[in-house]
């Protein structure tokens, strides 16, 4: 079996499951979900939850009264002492991935393993992509409203914008570690879309839908989708988008990365992160423009 530990938003999650589920494929085995991050979050984080349940996938929990989990010392910046995590009768080996740059290593990595990390690049899964659009299509059908805008959207020559705020602002240390894409890229991004498609047609999401619309001024026609309570109801109608203007987020990522119109442009800003050192080279696939 092949463990995953889940933590952060929808988008990380994504990323987690999509790791596991490639390596779980390699070895006909199962993904095993652990989600006792979601009780142990660090007062530094914003408030998370377990929301694959969205999706077609099978939901099956760690229990880690039943495993002792030792670490490979493997992956990251600084080489981990081997350490026992939980005690138990089965032992499962820990790799833990770095942070954002592309581990190779995981792509081989034996049975009965235990996975730590963000796993952020299309590189730990690519090669697996028809299964990860099975796995992530909606158990639900979407409300009346979404529906409208769905039709609306595939109409049209529709471009997904999404604008993170939200814990960016809020959260001192999601803001110093992710920052804000400001107007600028927005505002490039919708020009280079503008110059590969005719007549587009906008279609803003975000966490902040009042901001949007007091600040996002495009000559081209916008509608602002701000009646969703879910983000997973926001996602679903940014991958039926025919193209995409993702932010400096793995949720808007998912939303392009999802989207199956093989002649979609995606957008996506040059700065992943705040801080210059941080490598995330591997996080943008290489037919999406950067700005």
């Amino acid at each position: 079996m092949i463990v995953v530990k889940l933590q952060g938003g929808l988008g990380n999650q994504m990323f987690q499951y999509a790791a596991a589920k490639r390596l779980a494929i390699q070895h006909n085995t199962d993904v095993i979900l652990d989600l006792r991050w979601f009780d142990e979050i660090p007062e530094t984080d914003t408030k998370r939850w377990y929301e694959l349940d969205c999706f077609n996938i099978t939901k099956k929990e760690f229990k880690p009264e039943d495993y002792r989990v030792i670490s490979m010392g493997l992956g990251r910046k600084i080489k981990l002492k081997m350490s026992i995590k939980a005690l138990g009768k089965k032992k499962l080996l820990s790799f833990e991935a770095p942070d954002n740059s592309f581990e190779q290593k995981v792509l081989s990595l034996p049975n009965n393993i235990y996975l730590d990390g963000w796993f952020s690049s299309e590189k730990y899964f690519a090669d697996i992509r028809d299964v990860l659009l099975a796995d992530f299509s909606f158990k639900s059908k979407p409300s009346v409203k979404s529906e409208q805008i769905r039709k609306q959207i595939q109409g049209s020559e529709s471009v997904s914008v999404h604008v993170r705020r939200g814990d960016y602002i809020s959260n001192k240390y999601a803001s110093k570690w992710h920052g804000l894409t400001g107007l600028d890229y927005y505002n490039s991004a919708v020009k280079i879309v503008n110059n590969k498609i005719k007549n587009p047609e906008l279609f803003v999401f975000s966490d902040d839908p009042d901001w949007c619309k007091a600040n996002l001024k495009f000559k081209f026609p916008t509608t602002y989708v701000s009646h969703n309570t879910k983000g997973s109801e926001d996602l679903r109608l940014m991958v039926a988008c025919k193209h995409n203007i993702i932010t400096n987020s793995t949720f808007s990522w998912w939303g392009a990365w999802l989207n199956q119109n093989p002649d979609k442009v995606v957008v996506a800003p040059k700065k992943w992160l705040n801080d210059p050192s941080e490598n995330t080279e591997d996080v943008i696939p290489e037919s999406w423009l950067k700005r």
